[in-house]
């Protein structure tokens, strides 16, 4: 996981810094919306932003750092965060509990355009999504259901480059299954034969169906965020990083060194 964490920093720097670089642009013209939230002002009068409420972040950046075990550096930042609730930000237990499992709705109305959501219980239809994902995926890979496609796309890699074919295999399963979870499932069914290094498999998937399905429209990795905040699809063209990662590694793919 390190090892593919340390792929995707290195193969996402340039279009990562191009994206800081535009937004940074667009602000700077004055072409924002002057009817925004002003966060500087909206947030301390919320919530107290004492520097400790750094630590549940730090945690998670530190301990992944030195290679601790995920679910004990989750642990620890929801222990921390837990205790930031309770005793700096004066929530009571039972409000708490009502947050953990149902999700954070702030009274105010700006506030709650930006912060409403989380939760147990909203991760339930995830929840769902991904265990039949999982078994649409085992039914086609115990039927060979997808065999002819796969040898197609192989040749295909050859003549357009393995991550070019990728790329076109995650717009089309990201635009009929509508999310993430088994479009990156069958993308990776559709080229796990055909690729000689699954660490470079990997990093090609983030780079091309994570990114992709956050830009068509009906998608839930679009359709969602865009909802949440009331925004129109013509925002999805100021989502610079999510076509200019694909791009960049068509134009100069990122190779892994197997380890």
């Amino acid at each position: 996981m390190y090892c593919n964490i340390k792929n995707m920093f290195k193969s996402t720097l340039l279009p990562f810094s191009v994206t800081c670089l535009l937004y940074a642009l667009l602000g700077f013209s004055g072409t924002g919306n002057t009817g925004t939230a002003d966060l500087y002002s909206l947030f301390p009068q919320n919530f107290d932003l004492h520097w400790t409420t750094t630590i549940p972040a730090l945690l998670i950046i530190v301990l992944s750092l030195y290679k601790v075990n995920v679910r004990l550096t989750m642990a620890a930042s929801i222990i921390t965060g837990s205790l930031l609730c309770l005793f700096l930000q004066d929530i009571t237990p039972a409000q708490l509990g009502s947050i953990m499992f149902y999700g954070f709705y702030p009274a105010d109305q700006q506030l709650a355009q930006i912060l409403s959501g989380g939760g147990i219980i909203s991760m339930f239809t995830v929840s769902v999504i991904i265990i039949l994902s999982s078994a649409y995926a085992g039914i086609f890979e115990a039927t060979g259901f997808l065999n002819t496609t796969q040898a197609r796309l192989a040749q295909l890699g050859e003549k357009i480059t393995p991550y070019g074919s990728i790329l076109l295999t995650a717009t089309i399963t990201s635009m009929a299954t509508c999310n993430q979870t088994l479009s990156s499932i069958l993308t990776y069914q559709l080229h796990k034969d055909s690729a000689d290094n699954m660490q470079q498999l990997a990093l090609d998937l983030e780079n091309s169906t994570i990114v992709v399905a956050a830009l068509i429209p009906w998608s839930i990795a679009c359709a969602v965020p865009l909802a949440t905040v009331g925004a129109g699809n013509a925002s999805i063209l100021f989502a610079f990083y999510l076509y200019l990662l694909p791009l960049y590694n068509l134009w100069r793919p990122y190779k892994v060194t197997p380890v």
